[in-house]
C-alpha cells in the first residue's frame, strides 16, 4: 500500500480541506468533538457527512463567485 501524495488531489479537493479544517475551527465541542450549538443548547454533531457537505457548499458559492 502506497502513501498518497498531496499532489494527486485537485485543488478543489485541497479547498474541500481546508474549509473543513475551518469549520472545525469555528465549531469545538468538548463533548462530541465538533457540533453547531443551536439557541436551546442543542447540540448538532457534526460528523464527516455533514462536514463534507458544508465544507463542499462553501467551495462551490467560492468558485462559482
Amino acid at each position: 500500500m502506497q502513501v498518497p501524495s498531496i499532489h494527486t488531489y485537485s485543488s478543489t479537493q485541497h479547498e474541500l480541506g481546508a474549509k473543513i479544517s475551518a469549520i472545525k475551527a469555528a465549531w469545538p465541542c468538548l463533548k462530541h468533538g465538533h457540533c453547531f450549538i443551536d439557541s436551546d443548547g442543542q447540540h448538532i454533531t457534526l460528523n464527516c457527512f455533514k462536514l463534507n457537505s458544508c465544507g463542499a457548499a462553501l467551495v462551490s458559492s467560492v468558485l462559482g463567485s
